[in-house]
């Protein structure tokens, strides 16, 4: 009984009855071809196969392409770009080089009417007036600057007395002054020698700033990296980087006030007849105007004054300025004119982009 209680058993937990193994098998045989042949299937088409691979290769290269299509397409976009930008530059150029032409004819028209009204003013001190109002000047679309030379003091060889009579007429207090012209005088100087309350190379290294030229400024921009000069744009219109003569019939009042044997007096008097309309044609008619005091002091410097100051500018800076294009870029163009005869001629010539 216990036997056959455990064949019962094996029976049913393991054991198959007769003909199932068969059928079984047969069943198994179906099952392993049909699964062979579905991992067969699988894969041809899976990562693995060719197909697979063709199939990747072909993807990469669809997404090689486009990106390939958008760089060119930025790279076109960005030379149209810089192409348009040059187009817009060039035409900004000469729209400003047509205007300095057109100032500067202006300017020929005004000298040449002179040899018709001889009563009349001297032209030449009036351009500033004339040029903006001629018809050659018209309808045309740029930014005109006109200025005479002589409106300013050269930082460079003015010396030590005017360009401290200039810091003061400024309202720079007497200690920063002298603080301010030795900063000056130490950009200036070739040596790395410190003047008291002065500034050399070891005074700007640690702040990071530029260091002294230790030679003459080239640009009056430069001035504001000295010690002591930076922050008063006044300065920057009283001082200049031309050794020119000042011109008494344009020059500001912290210019004039600078000169040696000028005092109040004589500042006001010359500013009064300017906006009167009568330009001095002479130191001698401004001692004539001048209280005693006044002249005497005047008198007293004459001879220095006369190697300092004209009546008349000795040149005239036109600069014309132009924008074209969307983002705008900028050209100028600067000319300095000189008096010959009845003609304005170009001395100098300088333009840029912005």
């Amino acid at each position: 009984m216990k036997h056959r209680s455990a064949r019962a058993v094996t029976s049913e937990s393991g054991s198959q009855p007769a003909g199932a193994g068969s059928r079984l098998m047969k069943r198994g045989s179906a099952w392993a071809a049909a699964g062979v042949s579905v991992r067969s299937r699988v894969g041809r088409a899976g990562p693995g196969s060719e197909e697979g691979f063709a199939l990747l290769a072909v993807l990469w290269i669809v997404a090689a392409m486009a990106g390939l299509g958008l760089l060119a397409s930025l790279a076109g976009r960005e030379a149209i770009g810089a192409a348009n930008n040059r187009a817009a530059l060039a035409r900004a150029a000469w729209r400003a080089a047509d205007c300095v032409e057109r100032a500067r004819a202006a300017a020929d028209v005004a000298l040449k009417a002179d040899r018709i009204t001889f009563d009349a003013p001297d032209p030449w001190n009036e351009l500033d007036r004339t040029i903006p109002s001629s018809r050659l000047l018209a309808g045309v679309d740029c930014e005109i600057r006109i200025v005479p030379s002589g409106t300013t003091l050269d930082v460079n060889t003015a010396g030590t007395p005017l360009l401290l009579r200039a810091l003061r007429a400024n309202g720079v207090t007497e200690q920063r002054a002298d603080s301010m012209l030795a900063a000056l005088l130490d950009w200036i100087d070739p040596d790395e020698i410190r003047r008291e309350s002065g500034a050399e190379r070891q005074d700007y290294l640690p702040l990071g700033r530029p260091l002294p030229r230790n030679g003459r400024l080239a640009d009056i921009r430069e001035l504001s990296r000295i010690r002591g000069w930076a922050g008063d744009d006044r300065l920057l219109r009283t001082f200049g980087v031309d050794s020119i003569r000042v011109s008494l019939n344009h020059a500001p009042a912290e210019v004039l006030a600078a000169l040696p044997g000028f005092t109040g007096e004589t500042v006001s008097r010359i500013i009064e007849n300017r906006m009167m309309g009568r330009p001095l044609t002479s130191l001698e008619m401004l001692g004539a105007e001048l209280s005693e005091g006044s002249r005497d002091s005047l008198n007293a410097h004459y001879f220095e004054l006369r190697q300092l100051t004209v009546t008349s500018p000795e040149f005239w800076i036109i600069t014309g300025g132009a924008r074209e294009g969307a983002p705008a870029v900028e050209a100028w163009l600067e000319v300095t004119l000189a008096r010959s005869g009845d003609r304005a001629a170009i001395i100098r010539r300088r333009s840029g982009v912005s």
